[in-house]
């Protein structure tokens, strides 16, 4: 979620250890009067060139389709800016109506998908900020977006930790190989 006025994405995101720190978020945000929105269920699918020229400038075009529908967001990122985790990067987001067709378009210009995840998001506004439950294969997230000082200081008011600040991205986690199993004992 872009700020529209400046293109820019400002967001935290938090690791947490299992299903029940996303049930203790619920609780205090609807204790601070947040407001939930639908449950969501996304199919993201990055996209780079040949010789990864997005990867390489850590810039990211990705189409996300949400609850298997035919349209879609196209969205690029640019490089982020990190500091006390806290994430900012350029950020465009066109929606639109056929996820296919746009493949189509992106693949002509020469993007082919290179990674892709999925991932169901529980979203809640309180202010201007929007909090997401997100969980995923790989684990269970809390990203915060917003003005800066507000997510920080909505972090701190969740019970969020700074050992708890995931600074990889989705797309590089799902590629990570999984830790390596302890040797028999």
């Amino acid at each position: 979620m872009a700020d529209p006025a400046n293109g820019q994405e400002v967001e935290i995101k938090y690791r947490l250890p299992h299903a029940a720190g996303h049930e203790r978020l619920r609780q205090r945000l609807a204790a601070l009067g947040a407001q939930p929105a639908p449950v969501q269920h996304e199919e993201n699918v990055l996209f780079d060139s040949e010789r990864g020229d997005l990867k390489q400038r850590q810039a990211l075009l990705r189409i996300r389709r949400v609850n298997g529908g035919q349209g879609g967001t196209l969205t690029y990122k640019g490089a982020p800016t990190q500091a006390s985790g806290v994430k900012v990067r350029a950020e465009i987001e066109v929606v639109v109506a056929d996820a296919a067709a746009t493949q189509a378009l992106l693949a002509a210009l020469g993007y082919k998908p290179t990674n892709g995840y999925r991932k169901r998001r529980e979203s809640w506004h309180l202010d201007t900020v929007e909090v997401s439950l997100d969980t995923m294969s790989i684990g269970y997230f809390c990203e915060i977006e917003g003005p800066h000082a507000r997510i920080l200081a909505l972090g701190r008011r969740l019970g969020l930790s700074d050992d708890q600040v995931e600074l990889a991205g989705y797309a590089e986690l799902v590629n990570r190989p999984p830790p390596p199993s302890p040797p028999p004992c």
